[in-house]
């Protein structure tokens, strides 16, 4: 085999990775975020409990929103030429790149501001 099929194997496999783990992950957290909203809901009189339910529930949406970004990278699909807001682009860059340059102690910051305008691309 080529060097170009076996990399391309290898994207295939990580992709099959990532799904299975974002499903897997997926299943618990809704648990996760079921039950600590509705402890929060149930729990209005202590506010101690209310605030640890809502920071459950904050964390876990957090997670979701990771777990989707990523399987909506890996999930195989048609290119698609369509135009996007680099200012839109740029929180989802950030996840990514925050996700994987974090690890090693990088800190990415958003820049203050950002030109108008759109580009194509998939």
């Amino acid at each position: 085999m080529d060097r170009k099929t076996v990399e391309m194997y290898r994207l295939a496999l990580f992709g099959r990775m990532v799904m299975g783990v974002a499903h897997e992950v997926d299943n618990h957290l809704s648990v996760v975020l079921g039950f600590s909203e509705l402890i929060r809901m149930t729990s209005s009189n202590e506010r101690k409990v209310a605030d640890g339910a809502g920071k459950i529930l904050s964390a876990g949406e957090r997670t979701a929103a990771i777990i989707r970004n990523f399987s909506n990278y890996v999930r195989p699909h048609e290119p698609s030429m369509e135009p996007y807001s680099p200012v839109e682009m740029i929180p989802e860059i950030l996840t990514f790149a925050k996700y994987d340059l974090g690890r090693n102690g990088v800190v990415i910051t958003a820049p203050s501001s950002v030109p108008p305008g759109h580009i194509r691309g998939d």
